[in-house]
């Protein structure tokens, strides 16, 4: 089973009892037992510069934030891409997501209750499974420490609010140029 070994307390958030961290164990778990390589998102590796079908696919996008409304706002910006949205409130449900399906993607918020995005990240980073997927942090607060502390965490790119439809899509250009190619 190889990959790199899970960090520990990554499913169990800081509340929530035994039952809680048995279930972010478990979630856990289930990504490092897949076997199966992960698709490549349909970026076109072997192929630069030609359009294949997978590269015609839609992207697939999680969207992690406890605020419904700003989960509108951000599936609202990338709607008009064509962009599949997949939503989770915080971090532990947005485990649930991967757990039952492969993203492109991952914009999350920073500031979340049971599982913050922080966490999320060090999870998603922690995983065999998952630890190639573009991580896009999102948050009100642009401290010193916090970027810091997610670029240690390997995160892919960084968004302050507020922010508007074009740093999102210039954001998502950077760490997924073969998606958003024009």
């Amino acid at each position: 089973m190889g990959g790199r070994p899970l960090r520990q307390g990554c499913g169990a958030a800081r509340s929530g009892g035994a039952a809680s961290r048995k279930k972010g164990k478990a979630l856990l778990a289930f990504f490092c037992k897949r076997t199966e390589a992960r698709p490549e998102s349909g970026l076109a590796a072997n192929n630069p510069g030609h359009a294949t079908a997978e590269m015609e696919k839609r992207l697939k996008v999680l969207v992690v934030d406890d605020s419904k409304v700003m989960r509108g706002i951000i599936r609202k910006m990338l709607g008009s891409g064509g962009v599949e949205v997949l939503e989770a409130a915080d971090g532990r449900q947005a485990l649930e997501v991967l757990a039952a399906g492969s993203v492109d993607c991952i914009i999350s918020d920073w500031n979340m209750p049971r599982m913050k995005g922080i966490d999320l990240l060090r999870c998603v980073r922690g995983s065999c499974s998952l630890a190639g997927i573009p991580f896009v942090m999102v948050t009100a607060e642009a401290l010193a420490d916090n970027i810091a502390e997610a670029d240690a965490a390997k995160v892919s790119s960084y968004l302050t609010k507020p922010f508007t439809a074009d740093d999102l899509w210039r954001t998502l250009r950077e760490i997924l140029p073969e998606h958003t190619a024009n």
